[in-house]
């Protein structure tokens, strides 16, 4: 039942003011939607980033949106169920609107002094109402194109589509096809599958590839197109380009959606961008493909939201997702793990020649990977620049079985004005690596706050790595458990090279063997323990090295992972930073200061279920699909 949003609402409203302070009249939230109004179902991307009077920072003296919290809620007058993502944060973001009918959002900005603000907006999804053709594998593409009278060929059904149109592929059918590209197609247009009354089934149609060109291309300047629950299989192959590509978006294309496809056996990348705006790759699964699970050229306002990929397939070794250039874009909520040996990185944040070029105003958050996370160029001779981007609420994982590729570092950034925070980053040597890039330079202005680093089978770790001339970094309220037993040069909460700028401190760095003893600083050429970091350098002031006691469990993907008990020292003692929500949704602080570390520590007599399912679901608890563990689908425990 979701009878009691408008309460539910209302306490989440009055909780933000209370722990946020009463909204700051300055603050004009301006929001670009992509458009507010089409055929169900309906892609749209949000922008922020235009907001004006947010407190400014030495990170952007204009107005800080990086730095600042916005969480938008998509459907606050419940006209839809069952919708997935309906609460998200971001300067950016995107949602599916599924259902017809007229959606009111919600969006609240904390900038970086607490100050808050609202802005609401509604965006209308209408029913499809144009020609709807029928294909079934038992049919005649000399027949009607009914339901009682299908067509039989994919073929037939793709020389139809124009604007207006809807093709429906049977339920159970597997249909051969050769590449089919739309060009200069103004939608709205439909393809997807339905189950037949007279021959129910409730599994998604096959349409098999029978050459090695790419699948479905939607595009050049095609737009309006939504592709949706089909299974599109390539002819398999071992070698790189054999067995055709996965679709696309090309130049030009726009308000385009891939929704719940599956693609598979692929000799290319499983999806793919040019230089495209407002497109969105939706909850699909990606799986044995022979390159990339998603390259994206120099296009803007791409989301890749709720996405599985897996089993990167052959030797040609690359990304799970490369996003080559551009600008504003939005991954998020994707589970690319279990890819296996082959793919380089989870997520690469990169330029894309002719240089120099920039990518600015990425959002990559809440995604749960098992490997780098990257904002860098794209190699030492690529004069690229990455700006303005946030990674925050990522689980990352070290996939032991693949070490070719900085396996020992988690996320690693040559950029600048970058905001990483609430990770959890399990198993790396590395795992905040802030590095200089020949040609673009140092990194500039990073802020590393209230991350959890854990190490795992007695292995040294560190915090943060900061290379030299890296100026503007800040370092607060992180944790890190680490398993050493003896002390090794690795182990260190702060590890910065010579002339660097960093502001590091309110940490906790935690190992079984430590000892006061422990030369857990590197900082401008020399070596310090805690004791000697604070009074020569004023580095790691407020920082502790307890036992930060965390839920005991060993299983990252349990939504307890990572979490406080009531006995944790980390509790209460971070220092005010631009961070209004933990990694699960709640507010910061929830106590009388900020917790360190990823999660706020919330006491069962809170009501944790009920008010999660204010401050993060607006109705629902944290066992539904906007749960940053949502392939779990479990609540989080209360201690």
């Amino acid at each position: 039942m979701r009878t009691k949003r408008l309460t539910r609402l209302a306490i989440a409203a009055l909780l933000t003011v209370l722990v946020h302070g009463v909204g700051h009249a300055a603050i004009d939230v301006r929001i670009e939607a992509s458009r507010t109004n089409g055929v169900a179902p309906l892609y749209v991307f949000f922008d922020a980033t235009d907001t004006r009077g947010l407190a400014p920072t030495a990170f952007m003296p204009s107005g800080d949106f990086v730095n600042a919290s916005f969480r938008w809620q998509f459907d606050t007058s419940d006209v839809d169920p069952n919708g997935k993502h309906e609460t998200v944060f971001g300067f950016v973001a995107a949602h599916v609107f599924e259902k017809p009918g007229t959606y009111t959002l919600n969006v609240e900005v904390i900038d970086a002094t607490g100050a808050v603000a609202y802005a609401t907006l509604k965006v209308t999804a209408t029913a499809f109402a144009g020609q709807t053709w029928y294909v079934a594998a038992s049919g005649n593409d000399a027949n009607a194109g009914t339901i009682a009278s299908p067509w039989a060929s994919a073929g037939h059904a793709f020389d139809e589509v124009a604007s207006n149109t809807r093709i429906l592929f049977r339920n159970g059918d597997t249909f051969n096809f050769d590449s089919a590209t739309f060009e200069d197609i103004i939608g709205p247009v439909i393809i997807s599958g339905y189950s037949d009354p007279a021959h129910p089934s409730t599994n998604t149609p096959v349409l098999q590839l029978q050459n090695n060109r790419g699948a479905i291309a939607i595009g050049p300047d095609s737009r309006d197109f939504r592709i949706t629950d089909l299974h599109i299989k390539g002819m398999g192959g071992a070698v790189r380009g054999e067995g055709g590509g996965g679709p696309s978006f090309g130049d030009g294309a726009m308000h385009n959606l891939f929704l719940r496809l599956e693609v598979s056996d692929v000799g290319k990348d499983a999806f793919g961008t040019g230089k495209a705006d407002a497109n969105g790759i939706v909850d699909c699964y990606g799986h044995n493909y022979m390159a990339y699970g998603c390259f994206a050229g120099t296009g803007r306002r791409l989301a890749l939201l709720g996405n599985v990929m897996r089993n990167q397939i052959g030797d040609s070794d690359e990304h799970v997702v490369r996003i080559a250039g551009g600008e504003k874009h939005y991954i998020c909520y994707n589970d690319f793990s279990q890819t296996i040996v082959n793919s380089k990185s989870a997520i690469q944040i990169r330029g894309q020649p002719p240089n120099p070029s920039t990518n600015r105003h990425a959002v990559v958050s809440f995604n749960t990977v098992d490997r780098i996370i990257g904002f860098n160029p794209t190699n030492e001779d690529a004069l690229q620049y990455i700006l303005e981007c946030l990674c925050e609420g990522n689980l990352i994982m070290r996939n032991r079985a693949y070490t070719e590729y900085d396996g020992d570092v988690a996320i690693n950034t040559e950029g600048s004005r970058i905001v990483i925070r609430n990770n959890v980053l399990v198993d790396f040597l590395r795992p905040i690596n802030i590095g200089a890039h020949p040609l673009a330079g140092p990194s500039h202005e990073i802020s590393v706050y209230h991350n959890t680093v854990l190490a795992v089978n007695s292995r040294h770790c560190k915090i943060i790595q900061v290379i030299d001339g890296c100026t503007g970094i800040i370092s607060r309220n992180n944790l890190l458990r680490g398993a050493a037993t003896t002390y090794d040069q690795t182990d260190k909460i702060l590890n910065a090279s010579d002339d660097t700028e960093v502001q590091s401190g309110h940490n906790l760095f935690y190992a079984p063997g430590y000892a006061p003893s422990w030369t857990i600083v590197t900082y401008d050429g020399g070596s310090y323990t805690l004791a000697q970091a604070q009074a020569q350098h004023g580095l790691e002031v407020g920082t502790l090295t307890n036992n930060p006691q965390l839920a005991p469990t060993a299983n990252p993907l349990d939504p307890a992972y990572a979490t406080l008990m009531s006995n944790s020292p980390a509790r209460d003692a971070g220092a005010v930073v631009p961070v209004r929500y933990d990694r699960a949704g709640m507010p910061r602080p929830f106590g009388s200061a900020p917790d360190i570390g990823a999660y706020e520590f919330v006491p069962e007599p809170m009501g944790m279920l009920a008010l999660c399912a204010v401050l993060y679901c607006s109705s629902r608890c944290r066992a539904c699909d906007n749960y940053p563990f949502n392939k779990q689908r479990n609540h989080r425990r209360v201690r």
